[in-house]
């Protein structure tokens, strides 16, 4: 082969793994992003919660401003009948999945106690910073 030649076909494999690697990575990296906005979210859910005494967000403003590029919550959650699975399905980063976010389980399980508690009236609103 001339020298030009396996110049071309090597730019060209590195061309093509560079795109495999893009292809693969850049998705994960943007799952990553959406994931730990998604944690924000949820301490934002965790703070709401406390301080309105059990009342969930109704949208974004009570949040801070708008996240949903990143993260789902269903503003529409009934706190009064929402069970542990209802809370952990509300809010999740838009892909729907964690894959790199390894507390979501525990936060969002500590939001449905915060929850729990404030309806039950068992929580003061100082409790909730001291609970983390």
């Amino acid at each position: 082969m001339k020298p030009h030649r396996v110049a071309v076909v090597a730019a060209l494999a590195l061309g093509a793994l560079v795109a495999a690697v893009s292809a693969t990575l850049l998705p994960r990296l943007w799952n990553m992003r959406a994931e730990y906005v998604t944690a924000d979210v949820i301490r934002k859910t965790e703070a709401y919660v406390a301080q309105s005494h059990g009342q969930w967000p109704r949208s974004w403003s009570d949040l801070g401003g708008d996240m949903s590029a990143y993260t789902t919550i269903d503003f529409s959650l009934d706190p009064e009948k929402a069970s542990a699975r209802d809370v952990a399905a509300a809010i999740k980063p838009v892909s729907g999945r964690y894959l790199t976010y390894p507390h979501a389980k525990r936060d969002l399980e500590r939001l449905y106690s915060v929850l729990s508690e404030s309806k039950a009236g068992k929580l003061e609103p100082s409790d909730a910073a001291d609970s983390r």
